[in-house]
């Protein structure tokens, strides 16, 4: 944010926060880029080598087609 929100307007954030399920989940997901991205170089090395089984592939491709 640009500014710090008035006392009245951050109470209601907090509040609408602690009700909303979506609001709740979307932290979650929020917390959980964060924690990925901070790993990510550490784990770059183990996942530049994967490759996916061709029958997975061939899977894929059906489903795009469809």
């Amino acid at each position: 944010m640009d500014k710090e929100l008035p006392l009245l307007t951050r109470m209601k954030l907090r509040i609408h926060f602690l009700m909303c399920s979506f609001c709740q989940r979307y932290m979650e997901q929020l917390k959980y880029m964060r924690q990925v991205a901070r790993e990510f170089p550490e784990k770059i090395g183990d996942v530049s080598d994967a490759t996916l089984p061709s029958e997975v592939k061939q899977r894929l491709k059906e489903s795009l087609r469809s």
